[in-house]
């Protein structure tokens, strides 16, 4: 009985840790992002959506099929690709997503980025209904469930 009492304390202790940090990570502005790492702007986007409900699966730094984080909501998966970029997205972070969704078995896709796309990044995703989350939707995005 202790046990479970002390498993439950820890388990809280770390989701309120977690919900605090997931706090500043959205409260962080686009000029902070821009200067992110590519790790660390993958925390960054899954804070985001957590803010926005989504439960978040980090995937392996390496191996990963070009799927960064799978985002479940309403028993969905999505498989999200993270571009942290000083330069317009290209058409291959789509590729890579959807390629990737099949392996981490994702209904959905999305494309994140701190910039913008290319029209032929815009057309890819059209065909392949895959989300594109620019910089301006991402910066909406964050201040959701501030």
């Amino acid at each position: 009985m202790v046990v479970c009492a002390w498993r439950a304390l820890l388990a809280w202790l770390d989701h309120r840790r977690n919900t605090r940090r997931d706090a500043l990570y959205r409260a962080t502005g686009l000029a902070a992002v821009d200067e992110m790492t590519g790790v660390e702007f993958e925390h960054y986007v899954a804070a985001v959506l957590r803010g926005a409900g989504y439960a978040i699966e980090m995937t392996r730094a390496t191996g990963d099929f070009g799927v960064d984080l799978i985002a479940t909501r309403d028993g969905i998966r999505t498989a999200v690709q993270c571009k942290r970029q000083s330069r317009v997205v290209n058409g291959s972070a789509v590729q890579q997503v959807v390629a990737g969704a099949a392996v981490h078995d994702c209904a959905r896709t999305m494309v994140v980025s701190n910039h913008r796309y290319t029209k032929a990044a815009e057309q890819l995703a059209d065909v392949h209904g895959c989300v594109l989350v620019d910089r301006t939707r991402l910066a909406r995005l964050s201040r959701v469930g501030r």
